[in-house]
């Protein structure tokens, strides 16, 4: 972490790459499939996986409209949020901020391939059904 002395006084400047926001990201989609990955497992021999049968329609009918609001109402939360607190003045940001920046972009980037991994993994076929 790096330190910038104003006055006399030594001010600590936020670090190039969080790496905390990194493993929670990892985290948080590693619990997610692994869940999914569960319910899979065992409702898929339990309820079966016909969709013309009236367990398909309690079992993953309801997983998917559920996953259709939350997805839409963290992208609207997500997206709204990025809107309304960017920054307007983007002339007066200086190197160091903008690098640190890019490290976050970086770190959306990879919290997206690692979403991609576990969804071309273990569930490359699930639409299939």
């Amino acid at each position: 972490m790096a330190a910038t002395t104003i006055g006399d006084v030594s001010v600590a400047e936020k670090p190039l790459l969080d790496k905390k926001w990194l493993a929670f990201a990892f985290t948080i989609y590693t619990v997610f499939y692994m869940w999914v990955r569960w319910y899979e497992g065992v409702y898929g021999w339990s309820a079966g996986l016909d969709s013309f049968a009236p367990e398909f329609e309690t079992y993953w009918m309801n997983f998917l409209y559920t996953e259709i609001v939350l997805e839409v109402t963290t992208a609207s939360i997500l997206w709204g949020y990025i809107w309304k607190t960017r920054d307007r003045n983007l002339a007066a940001i200086t190197p160091r901020e903008e690098l640190r920046r890019n490290m976050t972009h970086l770190i959306w980037l990879f919290a997206y391939a690692w979403a991609i991994y576990w969804g071309a993994s273990y569930f490359t076929e699930q639409d299939g059904t």
